[in-house]
């Protein structure tokens, strides 16, 4: 794992890395919106939203 984190820091990519340790997404730039939006829409977040109503 630590050699793709020095890989994705060295290629200057922003990478999404979920609970269980593995990769969700690979982008080229830091976009908080498109980053939220994404977890926002995972299965584990939804059940959060769906409890705090």
């Amino acid at each position: 794992m630590t050699e793709l984190l020095d890989k994705a820091r060295s290629e200057g990519r922003v990478l999404l890395i979920g609970k269980d340790g593995g990769i969700k997404s690979r982008e080229a730039s830091l976009n908080l919106n498109g980053i939220f939006r994404r977890v926002d829409a995972m299965p584990m977040r939804m059940r959060e939203m769906r409890a705090s109503d």
